[in-house]
């Protein structure tokens, strides 16, 4: 049995669920030609402390730095958390856009407001945060492949060290 686990490879690749003579696989490849694809690269926060939140002020510094860290892996054109969603509101007949939590406001009492915002708001809650406020998801969206030819490998190994920056620091991933 062990002699084999050198061969193990897992496949990411959604054409694992296609016959290779399904004619909608050519749909799916000339679609893709034309369009390019839509991957992203889903980063899990969660708490240590069961009895803490990512809406604490050292947790939502972490999550702001690890965003922004976020945007150095290669390939990544996009990234999206909890401190830098746009959040969009009303003020009397004006449209509001922002980010959730804007640098410089990191006071508890701004926090807790925003954290009751994300864990009510149909647009972030089950999306960019838990219920609980106790997991939270980063999307980095990389570069469509009609672009550029993804370098995966190059990708999870920058995450990895990413994250390995962070260990140690009061969240989980």
């Amino acid at each position: 049995l062990t002699a084999g686990l050198s061969q193990f490879a897992t496949k990411n690749d959604v054409r694992i669920w296609f016959d290779p003579n399904d004619p909608k696989l050519d749909s799916l490849n000339f679609l893709e030609k034309t369009f390019g694809n839509d991957e992203t690269l889903v980063i899990a926060v969660s708490v240590k402390n069961p009895d803490d939140d990512l809406f604490s002020q050292a947790n939502v510094k972490l999550v702001q730095e690890l965003t922004e860290k976020a945007w150095l892996i290669p390939q990544v054109i996009r990234v999206e958390s909890i401190t830098n969603h746009n959040y969009v509101y009303a003020e009397g007949d004006d449209i509001m856009i922002s980010p959730l939590i804007e640098d410089g406001h990191k006071e508890q009492a701004f926090l807790n407001e925003r954290k009751s915002i994300a864990i009510n708001d149909k647009s972030i809650k089950g999306y960019l945060v838990d219920k609980d406020a106790k997991l939270a998801l980063i999307f980095a969206h990389l570069i469509p492949s009609n672009v550029q030819d993804l370098q995966y490998k190059k990708i999870v190994l920058e995450t990895r060290e990413l994250l390995k920056e962070f260990s140690g620091k009061g969240l989980n991933f």
